[in-house]
């Protein structure tokens, strides 16, 4: 009788490594705690609508990577792949916003329709934090210094924090259509990937890795450009309040793959990855709220790629402050 194998792009965990799992997951549960954020627990199956409305119609994610299928009332369903815009329609639903701002975590499995290499799996694990009903200011400011506390305590390093800034929804669409005018006579030296992207979702061409279209984009206009001068103080401070404790850089390509996406976006990303090299990445998505229905809620979260920071440490390595943490 011939074996069963594992579907494409799943992953079985080692012992070790399902052991290593739960420290994780335990410290970073303890930790958010400690920093007055909720769990709330998120179904894994949504209307496909959701993520059309919020991740964005024309992104890759639902064009091509969701997992999507007809349930036997002819709803259209869709396996999460994301968890914000999960979490905003749950917090509406619940009248959780109705008492103010929120600090919600959750966790949990993803699923998108990638083509599966080292450090990126069709199921894959986030642990997420969402920052719902605060201004940008000090929630930015407080979510980055717990990101460095995370990763000094998981015993991360060697990496380095990228940050930008989209401006509001005027910026984004006069940046678009700027770079657009830009890239149309000059279409042929784009990858065919990127020529796509041009009619359908221009903003990710700035996120491309393909060596054409990194040339071009060298005397294409600037993000920067467009923003207005409070936003670029902001991410200038940002840099300056943590500069002593880690690389952060600004990069004007960082624009994240959704489109509910304005004002701070990051990622931190590490050389030990591999091409794959982001292992936690958020921002501010202030507008997310409006398009479900619900009240005015400025917000901003992150999500931590939980296969990846498993790459980057060593159960036999945890620091004490973790240790301490799971005992208590």
């Amino acid at each position: 009788m011939s074996k069963f194998e594992k579907v494409r792009g799943m992953h079985n965990a080692s012992l070790e490594e399902a052991n290593l799992w739960s420290h994780v997951s335990k410290f970073s549960e303890s930790l958010l705690k400690s920093f007055s954020y909720s769990e709330i627990r998120l179904p894994i199956i949504e209307y496909t609508d959701l993520f059309k409305r919020s991740v964005g119609n024309e992104t890759d994610i639902v064009n091509k990577e969701m997992f999507t299928f007809e349930s036997k009332s002819d709803k259209s369903l869709t396996l999460r792949p994301e968890g914000t815009a999960g979490c905003m329609r749950a917090s509406i639903n619940q009248g959780l916003l109705d008492s103010g701002p929120q600090r919600l975590f959750y966790s949990g499995p993803m699923y998108r329709y990638e083509r599966p290499q080292k450090g990126r799996f069709r199921q894959f694990h986030q642990i997420g934090v969402e920052y719902l009903g605060f201004n940008e200011g000090a929630a930015d400011h407080e979510l980055i210094s717990m990101i460095l506390q995370i990763n000094q305590s998981l015993g991360i390093s060697e990496y380095t924090l990228k940050i930008n800034h989209l401006g509001d929804a005027d910026a984004k669409e006069s940046f678009c259509k700027s770079l657009v005018r830009f890239l149309k006579p000059n279409a042929n030296e784009l990858h065919e990937k990127d020529k796509a992207r041009l009619a359908s979702n221009p903003l990710r061409i700035l996120d491309s890795k393909e060596s054409s279209t990194i040339e071009l984009l060298k005397n294409a206009p600037k993000y920067q450009d467009f923003i207005s001068e409070e936003s670029k103080v902001f991410l200038e401070d940002l840099v300056s309040t943590f500069k002593d404790q880690c690389d952060i850089q600004i990069d004007q390509s960082l624009v994240r793959g959704l489109d509910y996406y304005t004002g701070i976006v990051f990622e931190t990303v590490s050389k030990e990855l591999g091409s794959q090299d982001a292992f936690l990445g958020g921002g501010r998505y202030d507008n997310l709220s409006n398009q479900f229905g619900g009240k005015d809620m400025r917000s901003i979260g992150f999500a931590i790629g939980v296969e990846r920071i498993i790459q980057l440490i060593n159960i036999d390595d945890l620091s004490q402050n973790i240790k301490e943490r799971l005992n208590s």
